[in-house]
């Protein structure tokens, strides 16, 4: 009977323990904090990254993204390195859409990374929801570039 009883009151303390890690609450708290951060420095300036009045390219590329996105973190370099290659010849634009909701909604966002081309009028040429590699993205711009 006493061993019944102590495994049982292992079993018990094993299960509280695991209830208090999966609550994902340090995950939480951590995003929580990145998020308000990055709308601290964000919106420390009033202006919004995208004017679609005023857009300067024959083609911009808005990335949809958001600090705690972790997709959107492996998108970010290659989304960097194609405005690198064609600086000049296309705009590229990026929106925390926590900072930006109503950019987000304008454009329907739903879930991210999203990718939209743009006109120089602000009309959508194309847009890709989710993660897209390096080849994927350049096949995403590739119709609309002329090298």
């Amino acid at each position: 009977m006493k061993m019944l009883k102590s495994l049982l009151m292992a079993m018990v303390a094993v299960a509280g323990l695991s209830m208090a890690s999966c609550g994902g609450n340090a995950d939480s708290k951590d995003n929580a904090e990145a998020k308000t951060e990055a709308q601290a420095e964000e919106t420390s300036t009033d202006k919004a990254p995208l004017d679609l009045d005023n857009l300067k390219a024959d083609l911009t590329v808005v990335d949809f993204n958001a600090v705690w996105c972790g997709p959107c973190k492996q998108f970010a370099p290659i989304f960097e390195a194609a405005a690198e290659k064609y600086a000049g010849k296309i705009d590229f634009v990026e929106v925390d859409i926590d900072n930006y909701p109503e950019l987000a909604e304008h454009f329907g966002v739903e879930a991210i990374p999203m990718v939209v081309l743009l006109d120089s009028n602000g009309n959508v040429v194309n847009q890709n929801v989710g993660f897209m590699d390096a080849d994927q993205f350049e096949m995403f711009l590739s119709g609309k570039i002329e090298e």
